[in-house]
């Protein structure tokens, strides 16, 4: 049986500090997640109701495994943490209080694949001669029309406010030729 880990001074402060908020922030495999499996663990012995808890990390693969180990730790199937990443909390958040945002009534905030098979119809339906690699591949640039996409929200952008010079710029030049694209010139 593997010897036992000893937390180090900074991680058994952190550990230790069972109130307030602690943000812990290092380099892969230094322990993070068992820092914080460990605070929540004490949080839990010092009569913390584990709903009380708001763990928040940036990816779902970071959240799954604190989920998993911390279920590992407290032998306990659902643990009843509130275990999010950073998006997940605040689409709960919007979703739960949506009357509190200014979004159209008809906006749904979509997951990653769905977005990625929305893209991937619209190719299929529109067939691009633009946007294929030599080998003809329609779908190797989702990832970067997706970005591009993302940009024309964050901007604001819509048809009118679109110039070929800003779509040359945006898409780059990543084999798109601008006489391929069949823009006009403003």
């Amino acid at each position: 049986m593997p010897a036992a880990v000893k937390p180090n001074n900074k991680q058994q402060e952190c550990i230790d500090n069972i109130h307030g908020k602690y943000l812990v922030l290092a380099g892969p495999g230094t322990g993070k997640t068992f820092t914080v499996v460990q605070r929540i663990k004490k949080m839990i012995e010092q009569g913390i109701e584990p709903d009380k808890i708001l763990c928040l990390t940036f990816t779902e693969a970071a959240a799954n495994e604190m989920e998993a180990r911390l279920s590992k730790e407290l032998d306990q199937i659902s643990t009843g943490i509130n275990i999010y990443t950073y998006h997940g909390f605040c689409y709960e958040i919007i979703e739960n209080n949506f009357e509190d945002f200014e979004l159209p009534e008809n906006m749904r905030i979509i997951s990653d694949a769905v977005s990625r098979a929305f893209v991937k119809e619209c190719i299929d339906e529109l067939q691009p001669k633009a946007f294929r690699t030599e080998k003809n591949d329609p779908y190797y640039y989702i990832d970067i029309i997706k970005k591009r996409i993302e940009e024309i929200k964050k901007y604001r952008l819509n048809k009118k406010s679109i110039s070929t010079t800003w779509i040359t710029t945006l898409i780059g030049n990543r084999n798109f030729p601008q006489k391929k694209l069949n823009l006009k010139k403003n």
